[in-house]
């Protein structure tokens, strides 16, 4: 393993989400994931996958549970959505 592999590297540190059950729902969509106990978790959108800045729509510390959350997405039309865990 070289110098650049090692900084990339975390111990024990929080794994990424899978999104889960993600869904239509009247007027917005739904997904759900599993939260990591003890890690802060950050859901943010924006209106372009490729350019643009991603906003916070909620955070949460993580208890080892199923958490769904829906989200208007009428106004803007499309919405893409990821999480962060710290």
């Amino acid at each position: 393993m070289n110098t650049e592999d090692i900084s990339q590297f975390v111990a024990g540190g929080p794994q990424p989400v899978n999104l889960v059950n993600i869904a239509r729902v009247a007027g917005g969509i739904q997904f759900s994931f599993t939260s990591q106990t003890g890690t802060t978790n950050t859901i943010q959108a924006r209106t372009n996958l490729a350019v643009g800045s991603w906003t916070n729509v909620t955070n949460f510390v993580g208890d080892g549970n199923v958490w769904q959350f829906v989200f208007p997405t009428a106004t803007p039309p499309v919405q893409f959505f990821r999480v962060q865990t710290q």
